[in-house]
């Protein structure tokens, strides 16, 4: 889906549904120990406003001693947060 300078985001399937997987490079282990974390509480919340993260897992990039925290969450087949907002604000003008 795109990359950047923290990381990437992938689509990804897992027995017949589409998830995205978000990989995001961490500078040091307490850095990825604090994202480990948040994203642990962000996959115990429950809401239908709220992507829900299914899984969270840290994997050793085996360069440099780097560590990227690996969010696995729903896919939003009608885009982002900023797109939803362009069309509403696109529709209302």
């Amino acid at each position: 889906l795109g990359e950047g300078g923290m990381g990437s985001v992938f689509i990804v399937t897992f027995e017949d549904t589409v998830l995205v997987l978000k990989s995001v490079v961490c500078g040091s282990v307490i850095e990825a120990n604090e994202a480990l974390k948040e994203a642990s509480v962000l996959k115990e919340l429950s809401h239908p406003g709220i992507v829900t993260y299914t899984d969270v897992f840290p994997r050793d990039e085996g360069h440099n001693g780097l560590i990227s925290v690996c969010t696995v969450m729903e896919y939003c087949s009608r885009g982002d947060l900023a797109q939803q907002l362009e069309r509403i604000q696109g529709g209302a003008g």
